[in-house]
């Protein structure tokens, strides 16, 4: 059987894709969720008896420990993305709020959800929160080249470099934005016997909208995605154009 990994990017419909994925494989062949953070030699050996990997794992761990499974992964426009990530984290609200004057600032998620409930849209991409940081400054380009947790700026380049090779290498990219044809198109090249319509499973309430924020909004999340910007534009260049059987 051939072995996948389904490389997670936070925000891109992974949720709806997984339950396809359990549908069609079933849920024994899929890996349970795991910690975005570098894999230990024992779960990288536990995850490896799965057909497919489905986790937010990292370049860096692919190349080390799964390089000859095939690779599948959705992108979806930066700003979007990052809107979307604090939305989801407002309305977390089943561990309690953190206020603000007991926030550490460690690499913890409930510290980030909690100052996603108390701060406006603003003034949470300005925050320096290493959780916040780790899922809206570049996520994508540093997942894609490197690994999942945000590292030092001073080899942005290469890493930039490094997920513009792992679009050109990657078996299959799909965008949010065409959600149900590349779908459509995954189910294809899994060879699943018929299309299965997905629901979207997770749903922001209350979403904001790339259209409804200010422009001085919209510069600060680009500011923060200067890389994800280039490679999802290299991405919709290189591959949109040319997908086989798309839409």
């Amino acid at each position: 059987m051939e072995k996948y990994i389904f490389v997670h990017v936070p925000k891109t419909a992974g949720t709806s894709i997984r339950s396809l994925l359990c549908k069609k494989l079933g849920p024994s062949n899929i890996s349970p969720p795991f910690d975005a953070k570098p894999l230990s030699v024992e779960q990288a050996y536990q995850l490896d008896s799965y057909s497919m990997i489905f986790g937010h794992i990292s370049y860096s761990d692919i190349k080390k420990f799964f390089p000859d499974r095939k690779l599948i992964t959705f992108l979806r426009e930066p700003v979007a993305r990052c809107l979307s990530i604090y939305g989801f984290f407002r309305q977390q609200t089943e561990h309690p709020l953190i206020p603000l004057d007991q926030i550490k600032s460690e690499n913890n998620p409930y510290e980030a959800t909690s100052l996603a409930r108390q701060l406006d849209v603003d003034s949470f991409f300005m925050s320096n929160h290493p959780h916040v940081l780790q899922n809206v400054q570049n996520r994508i380009v540093w997942q894609l080249g490197a690994t999942v947790q945000y590292s030092s700026r001073d080899n942005e380049n290469n890493v930039l470099q490094s997920a513009k090779n792992f679009i050109n290498d990657i078996d299959f990219v799909g965008f949010y934005e065409d959600f149900d044809c590349d779908t459509d198109r995954l189910q294809k090249y899994l060879s699943f016997s018929c299309a299965t319509h997905i629901p979207r499973l997770i749903f922001t309430r209350s979403p904001i909208r790339s259209h409804d924020i200010s422009e001085s909004t919209r510069k600060l999340i680009c500011d923060l995605n200067e890389l994800d910007i280039c490679l999802y534009d290299y991405a919709i260049s290189h591959l949109k154009k040319n997908l086989r059987g798309g839409c």
